[in-house]
């Protein structure tokens, strides 16, 4: 009974052995596989991270100036470029704009042009019945008192309500205190959308290759390269 039982030993680990030097190879070769597709993701990240890393690379001073430098003047070819600026629709304000090389041209504001004189302060002297004012020119101050000549004007009557002076051309001009006064030219400012440059225009000034013929409560008249056009007030032009 003993040697059956040490026969049956010998087979049950007779077997056992098999099965492990068959598990082996198995096992072995499955983690080859696991490592070969370790290194793959491994490789795969270290290339993406690269690659992001020089993507996302911070310009030097002199690449983000040239970078800029280029857009610039690739932003200036496509509103001075020679072509007919007036063959495309008029779209009322609000209105859907399409993406276009074109300048994309908006009068927003249309008044009186401002003087560039104010009335800003007054002083009174108990000795001395003369009041002294100070006006700003060209965002220069002035104290001046009745007959005082300052810039291109003469002050001819001076109270604490407004100055009266007058100009080189002996034009009399009434300013109040502290409000703005205005000539009598109008004036408008004229937008370029796709750049968001803007500038205010009086009659035979420039906005960009455009000469500004007139001006009106409601319009302007450009001129360029022998074709007019006239932009309403709050419309926009394509």
């Amino acid at each position: 009974m003993k040697e059956k039982y040490e026969n049956l030993e010998k087979v049950i680990f007779f077997v056992l052995l098999c099965l492990l030097l068959v598990a082996i190879p198995v096992l072995l070769k499955k983690r080859a596989v696991n490592n070969d597709i370790l290194d793959k993701k491994t490789r795969r990240l270290s290339m993406y991270g690269h690659e992001s890393a020089a993507g996302g690379r911070g310009y030097t001073q002199e690449e983000e100036y040239l970078r800029l430098e280029d857009q610039t003047a690739r932003a200036l070819s496509s509103l001075t470029s020679k072509r007919n600026i007036f063959s495309k629709q008029v779209y009322k304000k609000n209105a859907e704009i399409v993406a276009s090389d074109r300048p994309v041209l908006q009068v927003s504001e249309i008044g009186f042009k401002p003087l560039e004189i104010e009335y800003r302060g007054k002083v009174f002297f108990k000795d001395d019945n003369d009041m002294i004012a100070q006006v700003n020119v060209h965002k220069k101050s002035y104290l001046v008192k009745k007959g005082t000549h300052f810039a291109a004007y003469q002050v001819d009557e001076l109270n604490e309500k407004f100055i009266k002076v007058t100009d080189k051309k002996g034009k009399v001009i009434k300013i109040k205190y502290r409000q703005k006064a205005y000539t009598n030219e109008l004036a408008a400012t004229i937008k370029e959308l796709t750049s968001a440059y803007s500038k205010q225009v009086s009659k035979n000034g420039r906005f960009l290759e455009y000469k500004v013929l007139d001006i009106d409560e409601n319009s302007v008249l450009l001129s360029h390269q022998g074709q007019h056009l006239r932009l309403e007030k709050g419309m926009v032009h394509k």
